[in-house]
């Protein structure tokens, strides 16, 4: 085994004193977010509701790719769900996760 030097010792006491200041200087950066409401629609369904289904999507796509928005998708309204609906949003949500993503490399 290796025995340390005093200046490697000074080195590592160092590193670990700033390390613990980064992450303690992080914690008290974070803000906290703010979630814009997406209500889903009473009836989400593409076959008996499409107008108001897809304008719900477009209007989810446009609060975070456009107005960058953080959004938090409610259900407490929708009575019933089809699933090709689901899927669409489903797919909806992984595409703009994943472009937004993209975009803010």
């Amino acid at each position: 085994m290796k025995h340390l030097s005093s200046k490697d010792k000074q080195r590592l006491t160092r590193h670990a004193e700033l390390s613990f200041e980064r992450r303690r200087r992080k914690k008290h950066r974070t803000q906290q977010i703010v979630y814009e409401p997406a209500h889903v629609p009473e009836s989400f369904d593409l076959l008996d509701n499409y107008e108001e289904s897809i304008r719900f999507i477009n209007q989810l796509a446009n609060k975070v790719l456009i107005d960058h928005a953080f959004v938090k998708i409610d259900f407490g309204n929708c009575v019933s769900m089809g699933a090709d609906a689901a899927h669409v949003l489903a797919a909806e949500v992984d595409r703009c996760v994943a472009l937004r993503t993209y975009l803010n490399k």
